[in-house]
């Protein structure tokens, strides 16, 4: 008997007529197993989008990797970022020097209220490849025509000094660091507002303030870059550029990462969660299975008879009914893995599904990776032959004398 006798045999059993009971049973068998794998498939593509836009959404605003100055000090980066590019030449792409100050903001026509803000002085021409920040500003030329004396300011703040493009407003800043704002003497900046930013995160559109690195040394001083943000080549990159640069003295170094590491593994674990769930719920549908089988062989004992008579292996005669459920098992996994994929383009193309303001994305995301899927079916067809091995211990147990004279 060779394998591909088992394989007919099987193919016969699924596509001849039965009794309307075991129809019933395909249906439902083939429905559970549709339904599982579509949800899984499905649920896990989502959760993938969660994560993939939540990194998306933060890495658009942080560079892949972060060098900082040791608090009170300054980086030498004309000299480092050479050394750095030599070194890490296959795995940085670009380097941006910029520097974060506490300061404080009123518009040109009021001395009140004054708002404290975040002032990131970047280098316009580098900070657009490092960053996604360029495509957040309106109008969308602002940081590549930047001036000396321009800012631009987060979406919230605008509307709360109550202030757009082309007004002035004034920057008050702290030449001595050594003394808090309380103490010190305050050095006013008139500027004028060249773009609006919208990052989507209401701590940076409420204090976040950008300017020209020129205007950040004439205030402090030439030497007062305090980071340097890193662009990876590849993400798989991180790591391994992370950990050279962490055995650097005189720097500290981390990934943007570090700066929501709760957000960062919450996601993780609800994906790896939420897949261990819905497996369960895949599992008990993949259970229908076990009835299916014993009822195809009730059913079938005459024909399981006759073979053993003919010289059939018993381990032949659960592979009949072995492909049986997996010719069940495989068609509905691939119609729920093909409903989900047009589920999901759906979902990506009309996306309708709109999130609340906790999240930091509007709209429900779907990430489709054919990875992904391959491992949802491999897991179904899986689950599938676990729980299709139960009902064929019983055919060692038929009696093939007693079947064949009372049939």
């Amino acid at each position: 008997m060779s394998i591909s006798l088992t394989q007919l045999l099987a193919w016969r059993y699924v596509t001849s007529r039965c009794s309307s009971t075991i129809r019933t049973m395909v249906s439902v068998c083939f429905a559970s197993i549709f339904i599982g794998t579509f949800s899984l498939a499905l649920i896990t593509a989502i959760m993938r989008g969660f994560e993939y836009e939540t990194h998306k959404k933060l890495q658009s605003i942080y560079p892949c990797l972060i060098i900082k100055a040791p608090d009170g000090t300054t980086l030498n980066y004309q000299k480092l970022i050479p050394y750095l590019k030599k070194n890490l030449s296959d795995s940085v792409s670009e380097i941006s020097p910029y520097l974060l100050k506490q300061a404080l903001i009123h518009p040109a026509t009021t001395d009140e209220p004054t708002h404290l803000i975040t002032l990131k002085g970047i280098d316009p021409s580098k900070e657009s490849q490092v960053t996604a920040l360029e495509k957040m500003i309106i109008p969308e030329k602002a940081l590549s025509s930047f001036g000396l004396n321009q800012i631009i300011i987060g979406k919230n703040l605008a509307e709360t000094l109550e202030v757009t493009v082309a007004d002035h407003v004034v920057l008050m800043c702290n030449e001595n660091e050594d003394e808090n704002f309380k103490d010190a003497s305050l050095r006013s900046i008139p500027v004028t507002i060249a773009g609006i930013i919208t990052t989507g995160i209401s701590d940076y559109d409420e204090r976040l303030v950008l300017a020209p690195l020129t205007l950040c040394q004439t205030i402090w001083t030439q030497d007062c870059v305090t980071y340097l943000g890193l662009r990876l080549k590849l993400p798989k990159d991180e790591q391994r550029a992370l950990a050279y640069l962490k055995k650097l003295e005189g720097i500290e170094s981390y990934s943007w990462k570090d700066f929501y590491p709760s957000l960062v593994s919450a996601l993780k674990l609800e994906r790896y969660v939420m897949f261990a769930l819905l497996l369960l719920i895949t599992l008990v549908a993949s259970m229908n299975i076990i009835s299916l089988l014993f009822m195809y062989i009730t059913y079938k004992r005459t024909d399981i008879a006759l073979l053993k008579m003919l010289g059939m292996p018993f381990w032949q005669i659960n592979l009949i009914f072995l492909f049986v459920s997996m010719l069940l098992a495989t068609a509905a996994a691939l119609s729920g893995l093909g409903c989900a994929w047009i589920a999901g383009i759906l979902l990506q193309r009309y996306p309708f599904i709109q999130l609340p303001d906790a999240y930091y994305i509007s709209h429900l995301p779907v990430t489709l990776e054919s990875h992904l899927f391959l491992v949802v079916f491999i897991v179904v067809i899986a689950l599938s032959i676990i729980t299709s091995l139960i009902p064929l211990r019983i055919i060692k147990k038929l009696n093939i004398t007693h079947t064949l004279r009372s049939e």
